[in-house]
């Protein structure tokens, strides 16, 4: 018997290219369709031109001045803003009448997140406070309440940012709680259940990149476990190092 296996190279140098204009061409359709724009390819265009405008420039920074603690390759990236514009990019955030400075300004929040949301400290450097600056500094169109890129979100309502919610109460029974089991809501763990409800919504992956005491596991394990086992299972492994 004679095994033959064929393995294909694809230059990563582009691809991100021809991966966006296949999401495009399929994703804004469909939005359009959803939000009923009188003429669908309106979107189609203003969001074709956020692409060209963030994307290359960003990702050549990346590349140059960054560095993150799990490799993450220029398709990841991208594919993780469409994944993040596929959330954002919906009739209830998004309607008929908005015009591109309301594109531009989910299309700058994805892009904080795809690109700089897995930044952490890596050999003694911040390279998440150093991507806040250099993304202010760079991109000045959309603007921001006074804060790092990563305090805020876009409010749908208001259509503009505000700081992500938290809350500074929780309700605690001593006689019937466990105060280990109690999750007291941050600014930075309600921007990871915000992503990972809406990844979970669309059956996408997500990882969750930080230093120890920053909410992952609570965070996977609340949400997890709030799911309805009649429609989902999770299972839980531990690796140790």
């Amino acid at each position: 018997t004679a095994t033959r296996a064929g393995i294909l190279y694809i230059s990563e140098s582009t691809q991100w290219e021809n991966m966006v204009a296949s999401w495009v061409n399929r994703e804004m359709p469909a939005y359009a369709k959803a939000a009923k724009w009188a003429d669908p390819s309106q979107p189609t265009t203003w969001v074709r031109d956020l692409f060209a405008k963030y994307v290359p420039a960003t990702l050549e920074a990346i590349r140059k001045n960054f560095s993150y603690i799990t490799p993450l390759p220029k398709m990841n990236l991208v594919s993780t803003l469409t994944n993040i514009l596929e959330g954002l990019f919906t009739a209830e955030n998004l309607s008929n009448k908005s015009e591109q400075v309301h594109f531009e300004q989910y299309f700058y929040f994805a892009m904080i997140w795809a690109f700089g949301g897995g930044l952490s400290t890596k050999d003694g450097i911040d390279y998440r406070k150093k991507f806040d600056k250099w993304f202010k500094q760079t991109w000045t169109t959309v603007k921001l309440p006074k804060g790092t890129i990563y305090d805020f979100a876009v409010d749908s309502k208001q259509q503009k940012f505000k700081q992500w919610d938290s809350a500074s109460t929780v309700d605690f029974d001593s006689k019937t709680m466990n105060m280990a089991s109690v999750f007291v809501p941050t600014v930075e763990t309600s921007s990871l259940i915000f992503f990972m409800d809406m990844m979970l919504k669309a059956r996408k992956p997500i990882m969750f990149v930080g230093p120890a005491g920053s909410g992952k596991t609570q965070v996977v394990k609340g949400r997890l476990g709030a799911l309805n086992p009649e429609k989902s299972l999770f299972q839980t492994i531990n690796f140790n190092y």
